[in-house]
């Protein structure tokens, strides 16, 4: 079975043409008749991954939105804090407890708005899909 993209297939441009299923047929036969003897170029054969191929791409396209999303999440608490005047280097694996050590210019801890308290519920999903990812890719 061929599996042909459609854009590949050659139509005069300049003039208008009758488009019909048995004009199509005849069209597609002359260009498979090309094809067969030894002409490369007449179209582009599309291959159709397998499943497992299929699976592998969506586990790293998977892969990769989670990565999306947690930096999102980090940038995203910076940003918080930035706001109101605390910069952390935030590493993944401690950003809890470097949230708790945080302390404003005059000692006091940031203050716990509803916009910084998402963030921190923010991290803790970032923290546990940061786990998650772990488990998916060891190199993560």
């Amino acid at each position: 079975m061929w599996w042909v993209d459609p854009a590949s297939i050659e139509v005069p441009r300049r003039k208008r043409r009758a488009k019909t299923d048995r004009l199509d047929v005849h069209k597609l036969l002359k260009l498979l008749l090309r094809y067969h003897l030894g002409e490369p170029r007449v179209w582009s054969v599309v291959r159709v991954p397998s499943v497992e191929d299929e699976d592998n791409r969506h586990l790293h396209r998977e892969l990769l939105a989670l990565k999306r999303e947690r930096t999102q999440h980090v940038n995203r608490i910076k940003g918080l804090l930035a706001g109101v005047g605390v910069r952390l280097p935030l590493h993944l694996r401690t950003i809890l407890e470097q949230l708790e050590k945080a302390r404003l210019w005059d000692g006091c801890h940031p203050p716990c708005t509803a916009g910084f308290g998402a963030s921190t519920n923010g991290c803790c999903v970032s923290n546990a899909r940061s786990s998650s990812l772990r488990g998916i890719a060891p190199s993560v």
